[in-house]
């Protein structure tokens, strides 16, 4: 004769739940050369006039989350991105601003890379309301650079007037 098997006794109470936690960011890695690069000029056109402003910095960082299509809400992604700039900005200290924008121009292939990247220099240069003489000098280092006529840059420029002309203040 066969025995049944008995079933194990289950509980019912209910399973406590571990506490949720929040998601973890993976760690931002910007091994990209051309990612790299507009890391740098973005540095390069805060730092044209010798000051790095918290408006620009902000600006800096919401320009590569979305570039990057990263989340605006994650603290540390916003962190690593805060701290990836500004290492980039010592890098210009430390090995001047010519070799860093050369490094960043051999990056840069297509026409289209070539108008976004001035146009997102041009609008750090404007972050701050005020384009010095330093930073009028650097657009149009990168702008001959780039490769791109004073037709395209102006089309750059205009661009990136209207957008900010439709921006809320920082």
């Amino acid at each position: 004769m066969a025995t049944k098997a008995k079933k194990p006794a289950v509980s019912k109470k209910r399973a406590s739940k571990a506490p949720k936690q929040a998601p973890v960011s993976p760690p931002l890695d910007l091994s990209s050369p051309k990612e790299r690069a507009v890391v740098d000029v973005l540095a390069l056109a805060m730092s044209a006039d010798d000051v790095v402003t918290s408006a620009e910095m902000k600006l800096a960082v919401a320009q590569m989350q979305a570039m990057l299509q990263l989340p605006k809400t994650d603290p540390l992604l916003t962190r690593e991105l805060t701290d990836l700039i500004n290492t980039s900005v010592l890098t210009i200290q430390a090995k001047g601003r010519g070799p860093v924008l050369d490094r960043a121009l051999m990056q840069i292939e297509t026409d289209d890379e070539r108008r976004l990247l001035f146009a997102l220099a041009t609008s750090m240069t404007c972050a701050d309301g005020v384009v010095a003489d330093s930073e009028a000098k650097f657009l149009s280092q990168l702008r001959l650079g780039l490769g791109l006529t004073e037709a395209e840059a102006l089309q750059g420029v205009a661009g990136v007037a209207a957008v900010m002309a439709r921006r809320p203040a920082l």
